[in-house]
């Protein structure tokens, strides 16, 4: 993030009051490049769609017995998610505050 400062100093009556404008860059990082600052979130980490599924143990060996899980009826084919939010955008808040002195 990053944050630019103005003060204006004001003079009213016989106090000198501050009007201070603001501009906050949110993830500057991806407005100078869009590969950057991204959100991303590990496929099967929601616990509702996990990668693996565990099916239980061979009775023979003991070991586990895992199967890959599909996702709309096909197997994963990245490690992560797309971002679907405004949290992987950079943003730009203006703000404007009176300071009594």
């Amino acid at each position: 993030d990053l944050r630019f400062t103005q003060d204006f100093k004001l003079k009213v009556g016989n106090t000198t009051n501050t009007l201070q404008f603001t501009a906050d860059v949110i993830n500057f990082a991806n407005l100078l490049n869009s590969n950057w600052g991204i959100n991303k979130q590990l496929n099967g980490s929601n616990k509702a769609f996990p990668i693996l599924r565990y099916e239980g143990r061979d009775a023979a060996t003991g070991k586990a017995i895992v199967s890959m899980n599909k996702t709309g009826g096909e197997y994963y084919t990245s490690a992560w998610n797309d971002p679907s939010s405004t949290s992987a955008t950079w943003a730009l808040q203006l703000g404007l505050r009176y300071i009594f002195n």
